[in-house]
């Protein structure tokens, strides 16, 4: 079964997608690595932060690397944040 989730990018994901956001459909059950290859697979641009991206769901970081199971509901909100550097 599908859902419907909102992503949102920030920073150099922003730059790099040329959006602010978009909408997805994804399987109600993935995990955070085959989210994140859906996203990249959309945004071709984004490969190149994929070793260093931290997503979130409804605002809560989840772990990349982990391959963490998800159950994601119609009108979920990820947000891929890349690093920051500041100064």
């Amino acid at each position: 079964m599908d859902v419907e989730i909102t992503v949102l990018f920030f920073a150099k994901s922003r730059e790099l997608t040329g959006t602010r956001e978009t909408t997805l459909h994804i399987s109600k059950e993935t995990t955070a690595t085959e989210l994140l290859s859906v996203i990249i697979s959309k945004y071709n641009s984004l490969d190149v932060l994929k070793e260093n991206v931290v997503l979130s769901l409804n605002e809560e970081y989840i772990s990349v690397s982990d391959s963490q199971n998800l159950v994601l509901n119609s009108g979920d909100t990820v947000a891929v944040i890349p690093p920051i550097s500041g100064g």
